[in-house]
């Protein structure tokens, strides 16, 4: 029997298992990857990634293999080596240019010698395709990828995302990528194992992973902490996500690194604006916080356009999305113009030509086209509809903030990017993410070129929370044109354009002569339009060995498209060891006897799917998409996940009590009720934050009527002669209820209490008068 293995690492490579489970395809051999095993070291901020593929060819002919995998857009990809079993030897292989190293791979495949080559696929900067050349019968393979990241973060934690599946996307015209064609594994295929190493100088206060069960241990000043998956050899059904938060995230982050290798030097900033937000917080509780003005978020003069993906493979996640939607509707804030865009292989517009103004009559108009909202608009095209809501007429005194949601490729993501940034300063775009379908390239691609915010949700997670969050973002402070002056003047050079609050603000740079003296970040604030500066000083930081820096600096310049010039992109690429769109890996084993190339067979390892959707073939050969999980269930299982404090997936060293909820309030995801039940009581709330009063819905809610409840209050008491503001105390009352701290409410709630704070009445106050109505118990 011929065993054919492939070791894919980052990093480190592991013991490898012992046993797995034997799937096989159509002509009955067995599918050549076996196990995948994950090591990650996170040092505050900064990640390296090594990622060992185990595969198992059972054939008895020599085999040339391709696999392509997800990475992140804003991964470094800086190294790949490969192990020959057979002799032990070590094949090391070099960046050359792209078009050279193909050529090198082809050469030397029909010359029959082995051969190993890597590169971006196609156009995708969020995938990558290994082709492996004459691999001999019963020959063991091991092939080691290094990669570097700066984390972003989410919830004021640094987020680890690392992708382990994928789904081909919907199929159209013009698409070329090995990716939009791949074969896809079933479940159980091959398994993965994880290896996490969190440091920090810091305490860790917080470690949780959204997505698996996991298994912390830590050092005696939790400072250091080995993750592993609970279920070891899990199959990697969908991504890795761990979100950990050290005591001292706030405070800005310098390295300087200088490598023995290169006569140059490297520098990365770190830091998260609006720092005095965070002033008297308590950082070391596992709940998620919101700091924002919620008076700063009513005032926003905007114009809002939601661009929601409404092809074949939304099929499992069209009702969340529709929630999400209604949610977005009712959540703006009331000075605003809105429209939506639905987007497949064509697009819709719910107000043509223009957007509308934020009205009681244009409202529902929108909840009834939302209504109608389904996922039968066949591929996933972004171009058109993207150009056409660019084009739109502008609304004088109104900043048009664009939001992308989508779960999946596109047939041109650089094009759609590119025509982002041609308007960039004039419309802010973000973008969100749904599973492992959604391009990271076009997702984060798009609002680093719209100045916007990327964010990306898993299989498990709920929809809304993640448009709460982005809507936040696109209304309240944020810091514009962004500029950063270094004491020596660099060869590489990178800086983020916007600031977002709680999001990293990161510049880096590469130089030529040692950067002595201090950096300087710059830009507006846009609350108040006053010019902000924050100074590094590089003298005070001691030089720390290494390559990590200088291949994270080259990989944000290459991405945010600062270097332009092709030969410079390969000179750079090669000289720094980053992967680039003009450079690929190559590497050439010499056999001693060379193989007979009529024996081999080309074998395409297929891409594991993710758990949440089946892929099958109907009679015309079109794609179509099934969701595999019961969504409702699936959701509870998260939002439980999210929030239970005795989890074993979950660590939180310091007791939360003590948080200052006065100046954050507390946000999680829903957790009592159904989503339906949501959106029967914030479809009654007006644009100005006002309830409609529905006695029925009292009555459901707080078994009372209206009329025993107006018993309580005296003849005198405003709420008793105005019926609109009884309905929105009585409406927060329900929503505090039934909904406490959830995420999904917060800026409902906010607008709720803002229009009775304008009304002369007090919340707080008011819902005292309903003492028999705070202490009774619903049968909901």
């Amino acid at each position: 029997m011929i065993k054919f293995l492939i070791v894919s690492i980052f990093c480190v490579s592991f013991a490898l298992a012992t046993g797995y489970l034997r799937v096989f395809t159509s002509d009955g051999n067995e599918i050549p990857l076996k196990s995948i095993d994950y090591s990650i070291q996170a040092i505050d901020g900064l990640m390296s990634v090594c990622i060992t593929q185990m595969y198992t060819n059972n054939r008895s002919h020599p085999i040339d293999a391709t696999y392509t995998f997800p990475v992140n857009y804003h991964m470094a990809t800086t190294n790949l080596t490969v192990l020959y079993s057979h002799d032990n030897s070590v094949l090391v292989a070099r960046l050359a240019p792209k078009e050279k190293a193909r050529e090198y791979y082809e050469r030397a495949r029909e010359a029959g010698e082995g051969a190993v080559y890597m590169g971006f696929d196609g156009v995708q900067k969020d995938m990558l395709s290994i082709d492996l050349g004459n691999v001999l019968s019963g020959e063991t393979l091991e092939v080691k990828i290094t990669f570097v990241e700066k984390l972003k973060t989410e919830d004021l934690s640094w987020a680890i995302r690392i992708p382990t599946t994928f789904i081909p996307p919907y199929p159209s015209d013009g698409q070329t990528s090995r990716s939009s064609q791949a074969s896809v594994a079933p479940h159980g295929a091959y398994s993965m194992t994880l290896n996490l190493v969190v440091q920090s100088l810091s305490p860790i206060t917080r470690l949780i992973s959204p997505s698996h069960d996991i298994v912390p241990t830590f050092d005696s000043d939790n400072t250091r902490a080995v993750v592993r998956l609970k279920n070891e050899y899990e199959s990697p059904d969908r991504d890795i996500v761990v979100l950990y938060r050290t005591s001292e995230i706030q405070h800005p982050q310098l390295v300087v690194q200088k490598s023995s290798k290169h006569d140059t030097y490297a520098a990365v900033i770190s830091f998260l604006p609006f720092a005095e937000y965070l002033s008297g917080l308590r950082l070391d509780t596992n709940r998620t916080q919101r700091y924002y003005s919620a008076k700063k978020y009513l005032k926003a003069k905007s114009e809002f356009v939601f661009l929601i993906d409404c092809s074949g493979s939304m099929m499992g996640r069209i009702n969340q999305a529709r929630e999400a939607a209604k949610l977005f509707l009712k959540s703006l804030p009331p000075d605003s113009y809105f429209t939506f865009v639905f987007f497949g292989s064509n697009y819709q517009v719910a107000s043509p030509g223009t957007s509308v103004k934020y009205t009681e009559e244009t409202i529902a108009e929108a909840w009834n086209y939302l209504s109608q909202m389904d996922a039968s608009m066949g591929g996933t095209e972004l171009y058109q509809a993207m150009e056409y809501v660019l084009n739109m007429p502008r609304i004088d005194g109104y900043m048009r903030n664009v939001l992308v949601m989508t779960d999946g490729e596109v047939t041109d993501p650089q094009g759609t990017i590119n025509l982002v940034k041609a308007k960039a300063g004039s419309t802010y775009v973000s973008a969100i993410g749904i599973g492992a379908g959604a391009s990271r390239h076009l997702v984060q691609g798009l609002a680093e070129a719209g100045r916007g915010a990327s964010h990306f949700i898993t299989e498990d997670e709920t929809i809304t929370p993640k448009v709460i969050e982005a809507l936040n973002n696109m209304c309240v402070d944020r810091i514009q044109d962004i500029q950063i002056q270094w004491p020596t003047k660099p060869q590489v050079s990178y800086e983020a354009k916007t600031g977002f609050y709680g999001q990293p603000l990161v510049a880096a740079g590469i130089f030529r002569e040692r950067p002595w003296g201090v950096a300087v970040i710059s830009g507006y604030r846009s609350d108040n339009g006053k010019y902000f500066e924050k100074t590094f000083d590089l003298d005070s930081m001691k030089y720390r060995e290494g390559e990590e820096v200088y291949q994270l600096a080259l990989r944000l310049a290459l991405n945010n498209g600062s270097i332009e010039d092709r030969e410079t992109i390969r000179a750079l690429s090669m000289k720094y060891s980053v992967l680039s769109d003009e450079t690929a890996f190559i590497a050439v084993k010499l056999y001693p006897e060379q193989v007979d190339r009529e024996d081999v067979k080309e074998v395409e390892v297929p891409i594991m799917q993710t758990r949440e959707i089946g892929r099958g073939m109907v009679g015309n050969g079109q794609l179509f998409y099934m969701d595999s999980l019961d969504n409702s269930r699936g959701a509870k299982k998260m939002l439980h996940r999210t929030v239970h404090p005795d989890a074993n997936y979950m660590y939180e060293p310091l007791s939360a009590d003590g948080v200052n909820l006065e100046a954050a309030e507390v946000i999680s995801s829903t957790t009592k009720k159904d989503k339906k039940d949501l959106m029967e009581l914030i479809a009654l709330q007006r644009p100005d934050g006002s309830f409609e009063l529905k006695p029925e819905i009292i009555k459901k809610y707080l078994n009372r009527s209206v009329e025993d409840i107006k018993k309580e209050l005296k003849d005198t008491d405003l709420l008793h002669t105005n019926e609109k503001a009884l309905s929105t105390v009585l409406m927060l009352i329900i929503l505090d209820k039934e909904y406490s701290g959830a995420s999904e409410v917060s800026l409902v709630r906010t607008k709720a209490i803002d229009w009775l704070d304008n009304n002369g009445i007090s919340y707080e106050a008011a819902k005292l008068e309903f003492k028999s109505i705070n202490n009774a118990k619903t049968d909901l």
